[in-house]
Order: C-alpha cells, then sequence, then structure tokens
C-alpha cells in the first residue's frame, strides 16, 4: 500500500475509505499517512443505523481540530436521539467553509436547528442541501423560514426539502435561484408550484409532492393564465416527477403539455375524480406534446371504480402502437377491501413487480404478448394472496399465466388469506424458479392471516424449486412450526441446513428454552448471518448469544432487536444519550463464549440494536 503514490492513496481515503475508519484504522501509522489524512476531504454518513456513540465522538473530535476538511455531512435523528444537536453542539457550521453537502434526516426542531439554517448563508461552497422533517406537525413557521433562506440566499445547486405537512401554502418572494437544478420538495397546493416555478427557471430535475386534497374552484382559479405558461417558465425541464391528491384532469393535462426538453415522466394520483385520468387517448394528447420524452410512468388509484370500463375501455386504449413503439404497458389490480383500482404502467424501467394471486387480476393486462408474458427487467417479484373481507378462504383460479422471469433474484410471498397449495400454483411456483434460469438466491414467506398457518407445501415447494436459495425471510413461529409439522421428513431439514446461509426472522422472538433453541441452531448450523431476531430482556439476548455463536460454528453476521423496556434512558437528561449498561455484559459473554476458539467479534451497540461481526483469527 506504501508504494502507491500519494495521488491514489488520497483518492482511496476520500472516496472508498469511512472517516471513522480512516481515523481508526490508518491515522498515526506513519507521518506520510498522516500528512495524507490531514489534506483529505471527509465524506462523514452518521445516518445509518450501526452508527456506535464511539463513533460518534470520534468524529467529532477529529472535526473540532480541523472543520475545513468536512466535504459532505450526513446525520439523523432517526436512529441516535438527537444526534444532529450533539454534532452542532460541538462543531460551529460556520467553521466548516468548504462543505459541499449538507444532509439532515429528521432533526429535532430546536432553536439550535433555527440558528444553523441562519449560517448556511455562510457557506461559500455549499452546493447541496436535503432536509427532511416529515416526522414533525406544527412546523410552519420553521419551513417558511427554510423557503426564504434556500430560494433567496443560497447558491444551491440540488436541494430536497421534504414535509409530513404544510397548513397553508408558503409566501414566495420575486427573488429568482438561478443555479438550482435538481430539487426535490413538498408543498401545499397546485398554486404553491405554479409560484415557486417563477423562483427557479433553470430547474432540470422536479420532484414535486402536493399534501393537501384539490377540489375544483376552491385552491385553484381554472382561468388562471399560470398553468397554461407552466413550460415555459422551466424551459430546460429534463425529468418530472409529481404527486397530487384528487387534482381535476384538465388542470394536469395544462401542467404536463408542451415541456420540450422533457426526457422522463412520473405522476401519481390517489383519489382521482374522472375516469380521463386512465384513459390512454388522454395521456395520449399529452404525450404527444413531449418530442424528447423516454420514460413514463403512471400509478393512479381511484375508489370506487368500474371494473367492467377499466376492463373493456381504459386497458385497451393503451394498447395503440403510440404505446407499444414508446414500450409503454399498463395494467391494474383491485383491493376489495377498501374497493379501489390500482391503475399503473408495468415496471420495465423499473426493478420491482407486485402480482396477485388471488382471481388474478393481473392477467388482465392488454393481450399483446411482450407484457403478458415476460418481465425481462424485473429483478424482485412479492406474489400477494388477498381475499374478499367475507371469504374465510382464498379462491385459486384453475391455471394460472406462464409469465417469464428471466432475471430475478429474489421472490417474495405475502399470504394475507389462509391458502392451500393447489397443483395449478405448484406449477406457477415451479414455473417461475425454472424460467429465472436459477438466478433466485433470496425467499421471503410472510404469512398475514391470522388464526391460521402456512401450508407446509409452501416451503417444500420453494426449497425443490429454487435450487440456488441462500437467504431466506420468515417468523420463526411460522418457520418451528413448519419443521415441527414434518418432524418425520429429515429431507427437509438437510436442505436447510445445506442451503440456507442467510436468515432473517422478521423481528421474531427465538426461545430460550435451551432444547428448541439448541434444535433451531442444529438444523441451521452452517448459517453465516442471522439478523433480525428480537429479545425481551438483557437475560434473554445473553442465554440466546451463547448458544448461537457456539453452535453456530461459521456465524458471520449477527443482528439482535432490543424491546424499549431493555433499553433505558435518563429521563431527567434533556439531551438523553445511549447508555452502556449492556455493553460489558454482552461484551463478557462474547468474550467468555470465544475463548479457546479462533474467532473474535466485534460489537456495535444502538439505542435498540446490537450488531455483532465474527472472523476467524489466521
Amino acid at each position: 500500500m506504501e508504494k502507491l503514490p500519494n495521488e491514489i492513496l488520497l483518492c482511496l481515503f476520500e472516496n472508498y475509505t469511512r472517516a471513522y475508519d480512516l481515523f481508526d484504522c490508518y491515522c498515526n501509522l506513519n507521518t506520510r499517512i498522516n500528512d495524507l489524512i490531514k489534506h483529505a476531504r471527509l465524506q462523514i454518513d452518521l445516518s445509518i443505523s450501526s452508527t456506535s456513540i464511539h463513533e460518534i465522538n470520534l468524529l467529532i473530535s477529529t472535526i473540532s481540530h480541523s472543520p475545513e476538511q468536512l466535504h459532505s455531512l450526513q446525520l439523523s435523528d432517526r436512529y441516535f436521539y438527537s444526534q444532529t444537536t450533539i454534532f452542532f453542539k460541538a462543531i460551529d457550521l460556520e467553521n466548516c467553509l468548504n462543505i459541499r453537502t449538507l444532509i439532515l434526516l429528521k432533526p429535532k426542531l430546536t432553536s439550535l436547528l433555527d440558528k444553523i439554517l441562519l449560517k448556511l448563508e455562510n457557506l461559500p461552497h455549499l452546493e447541496t442541501f436535503s432536509i427532511d422533517i416529515s416526522n414533525r406537525y406544527n412546523a410552519f413557521p420553521f419551513i417558511q423560514t427554510l423557503f426564504n433562506i434556500v430560494l433567496n440566499k443560497l447558491f444551491l445547486k440540488k436541494c430536497r426539502l421534504i414535509f409530513g405537512h404544510l397548513s397553508s401554502s408558503i409566501l414566495f418572494t420575486n427573488y429568482r435561484c438561478q443555479t438550482l437544478e435538481y430539487l426535490s420538495i413538498s408543498l401545499y397546493s397546485l398554486y404553491d408550484l405554479t409560484q415557486l416555478v417563477y423562483q427557479i427557471p433553470n430547474i432540470k430535475y422536479l420532484d414535486v409532492k402536493l399534501t393537501v386534497v384539490e377540489t375544483a374552484g376552491i385552491l385553484w382559479n381554472n382561468n388562471d393564465s399560470s398553468l397554461s405558461s407552466f413550460a415555459g417558465t422551466i424551459p430546460n425541464l429534463t425529468s418530472f416527477k409529481l404527486f397530487m391528491i384528487c387534482v381535476p384532469f384538465n388542470e394536469v393535462e395544462r401542467l404536463l403539455i408542451n415541456h420540450q426538453n422533457l426526457k422522463r415522466l412520473s405522476f401519481t394520483s390517489y383519489v382521482c375524480m374522472n375516469n380521463e385520468c386512465m384513459s390512454g387517448n388522454k395521456w395520449h394528447e399529452i404525450v404527444s406534446t413531449l418530442p424528447k420524452l423516454q420514460s413514463f410512468q403512471l400509478d393512479i388509484q381511484r375508489e370506487k371504480a368500474d371494473l367492467d370500463y377499466v376492463r373493456t375501455v381504459q386497458l385497451p386504449s393503451f394498447s395503440t402502437n403510440f404505446w407499444i413503439d414508446r414500450n409503454v404497458y399498463v395494467s391494474y389490480y383491485y383491493i376489495r377491501v377498501s374497493e379501489v383500482v390500482c391503475f399503473h404502467t408495468l415496471p420495465y424501467f423499473n426493478k420491482k413487480l407486485h402480482l396477485s394471486l388471488n382471481d388474478f387480476d393481473f392477467g388482465s393486462t392488454m393481450q399483446s404478448a411482450k407484457p403478458i408474458e415476460t418481465y425481462e427487467s424485473v429483478n424482485h417479484l412479492q406474489l400477494t394472496a388477498i381475499p374478499h373481507p367475507n371469504a374465510h378462504r382464498l379462491i385459486l383460479p384453475d391455471s394460472f399465466p406462464a409469465y417469464v422471469y428471466k432475471n430475478l433474484n429474489s421472490v417474495t410471498f405475502c399470504l394475507q388469506a389462509q391458502i392451500t397449495c393447489t397443483q395449478p400454483l405448484l406449477d406457477y411456483i415451479k414455473n417461475v424458479f425454472d424460467s429465472s434460469r436459477s438466478s433466485i438466491t433470496c425467499v421471503a414467506l410472510c404469512q398475514k392471516y391470522h388464526g391460521y398457518l402456512i401450508d407446509p407445501n409452501w416451503l417444500i415447494t420453494i426449497l425443490n424449486c429454487g435450487t440456488h436459495i441462500n437467504t431466506l425471510r420468515m417468523q420463526f413461529f411460522e418457520l418451528n412450526t413448519i419443521i415441527n409439522q414434518l418432524s418425520h421428513n429429515n429431507d427437509l431439514r438437510l436442505k436447510l441446513n445445506k442451503m440456507i446461509r442467510h436468515l432473517n426472522l422478521n423481528a421474531t422472538y427465538l426461545p430460550t428454552n435451551s432444547i428448541c433453541l439448541e434444535q433451531f441452531c442444529s438444523i441451521f448450523s452452517n448459517l453465516r448471518s442471522l439478523v433480525n431476531i428480537r429479545v425481551r430482556t438483557i437475560a434473554d439476548c445473553l442465554v440466546i448469544l451463547q448458544t448461537v455463536i457456539t453452535e453456530m460454528t461459521q456465524l458471520k453476521h449477527f443482528k439482535i432487536q432490543l424491546d424499549s423496556e431493555s433499553v433505558t434512558f435518563d429521563h431527567l437528561d434533556p439531551e438523553p444519550e445511549i447508555k452502556t449498561f449492556t455493553q460489558i455484559d454482552i461484551k463478557e459473554t462474547l468474550e467468555k463464549t470465544l475463548q479457546d476458539t479462533n474467532r473474535q467479534f466485534s460489537a456495535i451497540f444502538t439505542a435498540n440494536f446490537l450488531y455483532i461481526n465474527l472472523c476467524m483469527i489466521h
């Protein structure tokens, strides 16, 4: 490594090494490495759930001595309580003169955050700013201040402003932000959107979510000319993503037409007011005015829609050569409980596909070969069974279409009804695995219908057909019940032991009974990772740790979720931090368990999670 030139080492430190690892592993190796570290542009991301208090303290201590090295900072209060407050109490943002990117996720709305906003205009190189306070309500004064600073006083290129709720319209000014090219934002109404675009004339990517339910004549004046001139106000727009609720389609049409440089359009609308929103002819008129459009996506939900009209009129309206030439295909699914039709484009440019097993409504796609037979770009398939609310059992069709999924790597079976594996269904599952050319490595099996158990044939069929499966996601209770029901089936246990290397228990409890726990460990003795286990007490955690690590000699990754009663805070402290009351016991258990073995561990503690990495000593 030391033979590499300084330029390559610096590139590795800045772009391929976490800031914490840089200081923890490389600092003080020698004078040359130390000099390079002092000149590295630091990219710090503390938003991931595994961030520990030790990591935060080390980075704060380091940055406080050289704040000019900080080029990118991402903080989150989602996993670590008051992370934003802790960081900025120790470090003055005004001293971070070279920072280019600042991202704040779910920050606490405190007076300190107000001061941070005011300091943003003193950062001459800031290009990207993002803040997500979608979990905060009654924050309108803060949001108004945020808009004024971001759009009037900063010279950003990229900006993301996400709010969960807006109580009224934002007051916009006449100032124009000429530098902004990328904006993702939550707004109150359609009127706010038309006012906003006058401030961002050079925008190229626009992602907008309107948070109010629009109704004709209340929040919008149909005679207003700003909708007609909308496209001309932002002539450089190449990507437009729009989410709204209950907006009349004629206003949507005026908003979307005549964008001469638009290449990607995504439109999502819930509680649509009329049939035009799902008409291929109407969308034909809009798309015809977008000469450079390459990608078009729809996701529309409509209550109490006429299913026969959807099948016989609206779906065929998308089956013309105009749409086929553009690789646009549509389908729908029907949610019986809420009587909602979900009308959407098929995911030829997406990676996930959700299909329904009951009534096979998704089989009503337009009758051309390509969308029915082949899903080439999909790598994750979710098959869901949703019964009618008055039905106790799910009625399956006599046959299933033989769709082809060439590049699947994961499948989820989400059973929201009691469902028995009939022969047609077994054949369909077999076809899913066969058509994927043995590329499926991950399977999830979820039962969400209380009072009934999963048919054991599901798991048997999946393991028999999916010869390359190595990852299984399933609740412990369901998995253990199937194993016990088929206690005479040694072939099932052998397959689980031989095939499964990664097991996700979906946040369910492992038993602490020694017999049950040892039986579980013997069946999955070759696991490499065991994640999303819940424990009720620290005592349970220690028992599980000792047994699992002893019996599963190949285990490398282990993740445990501690119930809230297992984690205590000092409630008298206005800014509570993670305590280390569990760490000593857990580390002592790990050291004792691994004593006289050729394995060692590293452990990361967060508010509710414990991450353990195990490795061999060479």
